[in-house]
């Protein structure tokens, strides 16, 4: 059996914002994705995550690629023209990575951003409707992370239930239409931790990563079986 580290992470109140000011989600997000991409390695960056094909180091990229889609959607540039995956050396994902949220809070940081229409990747809509959505990213694929890497970070659980609900509100379970990026929901108990009910809902088998990784979380992907993704079924542009 394997202990599993928890990373305890120190999450903001918001202040001066506003309590329930979308963009406090988010940072909240971004400081528990950060406390596990600081711990993206060349030792673990190919292991194999819930986000098949991606790996871990795809996954780190991957966060990255989001963050610079977030600092540039208020400019009004072609978000679809970033790539999933940025394309940046391992060892430079974290720096990057922080890089690209200094970048989208200095983007988001005038009021009236959250009123702007966004043309987002997946459909045009209000700046808060589009930051709520991509709030959920980061906490999804921080449990992808941390799973496949053996450690358990602290979460900012109002946060994961307001994602859990709002996803859950707008996509259905099953029988999701191709445009969708997210395989149909996994069964899963009502009563289990948030984090994992949302990872569920996306098309996450929990009960089996959980045993994964508690007997042998280094496991890593075979290259052979599965070519360098352009793509996931797990992950919003």
């Amino acid at each position: 059996m394997t202990n599993i580290e928890t990373i305890t992470i120190d999450h903001t109140d918001g202040a001066p914002l506003a309590p329930d000011d979308v963009r406090v989600a988010l940072a909240r997000a971004v400081q528990t994705a950060r406390g596990v991409i600081a711990r993206i390695d060349g030792a673990n960056a190919e292991r194999a995550t819930p986000c098949a094909p991606w790996t871990v180091g795809d996954l780190g990229r991957h966060l990255v690629g989001v963050f610079h889609r977030v600092a540039a959607a208020p400019s009004g540039a072609d978000l679809l023209a970033f790539p999933l995956l940025a394309d940046i050396d391992i060892a430079h994902v974290a720096a990057e990575f922080d890089r690209a949220v200094g970048a989208s809070h200095v983007a988001w940081s005038d009021d009236a951003t959250l009123g702007q229409m966004i043309d987002a990747p997946f459909g045009t809509l209000p700046g808060a409707v589009v930051l709520g959505i991509w709030a959920t990213e980061p906490l999804v694929h921080t449990r992808d992370l941390a799973v496949a890497m053996g450690v358990e970070p602290t979460w900012p659980m109002p946060d994961v239930e307001m994602s859990l609900a709002a996803t859950m509100a707008e996509m259905p379970p099953t029988g999701r239409p191709a445009e969708v990026p997210f395989a149909d929901r996994v069964d899963i108990a009502d009563d289990a931790p948030a984090i994992d009910r949302l990872a569920a809902y996306l098309g996450r088998d929990v009960s089996a990563w959980r045993s994964r990784t508690t007997s042998s979380p280094t496991t890593k992907l075979n290259r052979s079986e599965s070519s360098k993704p352009s793509g996931s079924s797990c992950a919003l542009r």
